[in-house]
């Protein structure tokens, strides 16, 4: 059997990653075996279960609880707590560190943690760390020399392909700084002031944004206090710089997709940051202007809009999404012969997309011009005869061009696709009752008050029904 005297560090990344870093730092250049750290944040999908499996092939278990680490921990989902919970159900050696802003003792631990994680943790030997640097290191020393013996294992340190890769992630980091150590030591101060101290925490905050102008928390924090104090400008642009701060962390398609899941639940200023940002990091990403567009003419930015479109087909000259959303954005401005033109730029692209036709025959409508609206449609319904919509485009492209016959041919193709619209119930029945089939008219009349019993001139229907119904 193999012996090691590797650790699993448990932290809390938004509250105490770089004195996280700073201990595994120093337990790896100084021998300790495959020291973990999850720099990556693995705790997603199949993912976690390889956290639980990093902690159980380890012998040392090494939580860092600072200000902040537990508050979360009262839920059960909460995987600071999973991995503690972890580490005691597989009986790991325990060794908490905790820094002096905590106090660490069974009623402080029983706020945040089930009473029997609190009363175990608090069982076991917890060592006060320093955020001063040379410090830190001597106790690290002492924690390395009198602590982390060798312990043999069931089964030796794995070596896959994903720990390899964490462990290379982590491995390249920066060393950390004593700046960046007093950063998060002032962090963690504005963290442990009462609330109502406002003056205080904003200064602690701002103490640790000059030393790290990277430490995404401190602007978080400091702008809710700037927001509870009334500064809502100062407050929101803190706010604004930590969402961009995070963002940049991620790749560009993530972005993307993070912005899109923002826009789609409505969080507009989340989604305009990760547009934002995957254009800084990719300033020739065609798809990032169109999100970005489309997010504009949403919150009714129209001009900033068609620039990101414009700067889109500028990229690429051929894509149909970012033409699609300038016509939507000509529609919306009224300008009707360019959203024209602009179909028609797609159809030169791909002359089987059905709905292309579609559009642009609705915007002919638009123009008056309906016998160029009653022939998109048509071309539309040979592409796909199953699109209920093009059936009542054209019927109502042929009620403006008087033709009735050809309008109830259309209405009547439509509602063999679908029989639950009553607009177009009603609209074949007005074409019966001027044709004069009176008794289609009420029939037809009959089945749209059905559907819709709060139909306009509904009396007047009623009437008619009654006189030529069956």
């Amino acid at each position: 059997m193999s012996e090691s005297n590797s650790v699993f560090i448990s932290y809390r990344r938004e509250v105490s990653r770089e004195l996280a870093l700073a201990v595994w730092q120093d337990l790896n250049y100084n021998g300790i075996n495959k020291p973990f750290l999850d720099a990556a944040s693995m705790k997603v999908g199949g993912l976690s279960q390889q956290i639980f499996e990093a902690i159980q092939i380890r012998p040392y278990f090494m939580p860092i609880i600072t200000i902040g680490t537990l508050d979360r921990c009262i839920n059960s989902d909460d995987w600071v707590l999973k991995e503690i919970e972890h580490a005691i159900a597989t009986d790991r050696i325990i060794i908490p560190l905790y820094t002096s802003q905590f106090r660490y003792d069974l009623d402080e631990l029983q706020k945040y943690l089930p009473q029997s994680v609190a009363g175990k943790l608090a069982d076991f030997r917890a060592i006060q760390i320093p955020y001063d640097l040379e410090n830190l290191r001597w106790i690290m020393r002492g924690i390395r020399e009198e602590l982390l013996q060798p312990v043999r294992l069931s089964r030796p340190l794995p070596s896959s392909d994903l720990e390899g890769n964490l462990f290379e992630m982590t491995a390249s980091a920066p060393s950390v700084t004593q700046s960046r150590l007093t950063a998060q030591e002032h962090f963690e101060k504005g963290l442990s002031e009462p609330k109502e101290n406002l003056d205080t925490r904003i200064q602690e905050f701002s103490k640790a944004i000059e030393l790290n102008p990277e430490l995404i928390e401190a602007y978080q924090q400091r702008g809710e206090v700037l927001l509870a104090k009334g500064d809502n400008h100062l407050g929101e642009e803190d706010i604004k710089k930590a969402r961009w701060l995070y963002a940049i962390r991620f790749s560009v398609a993530d972005n993307i997709l993070i912005g899109e899941e923002a826009f789609n639940s409505g969080d507009l200023d989340m989604a305009l940051v990760r547009f934002t940002v995957s254009l800084t990091l990719d300033p020739n990403f065609v798809e990032g202007y169109i999100s970005r567009a489309k997010l504009l003419i949403e919150q009714g930015s129209l001009e900033l809009a068609l620039e990101d479109l414009n700067q889109a087909l500028d990229l690429d000259a051929k894509s149909i999404n970012a033409y699609r959303y300038r016509a939507k954005l000509y529609m919306l401005k009224e300008e009707y012969r360019k959203a024209v033109d602009d179909y028609s730029q797609m159809i030169e692209i791909d002359s089987k997309d059905s709905s292309l036709y579609w559009l642009r025959g609705c915007v002919y409508e638009k123009l008056d011009e309906t016998e160029l609206a009653i022939a998109d449609f048509t071309v539309s319904i040979s592409l796909d005869p199953s699109e209920y919509h093009n059936y009542v485009s054209r019927g109502l492209a042929r009620m403006d061009f008087d033709d009735m016959q050809g309008a109830i041919e259309d209405f009547s193709f439509a509602i063999q696709l679908y029989k639950g619209d009553f607009h177009v119930f009603a609209l074949r029945g007005l074409l019966y009752e001027t044709l004069g089939r009176n008794i289609d008219a009420a029939n037809d009349y009959k089945v749209a008050l059905r559907l819709n019993p709060h139909l306009e001139g509904k009396a007047r229907l009623i009437e008619f029904i009654r006189e030529f119904g069956q």
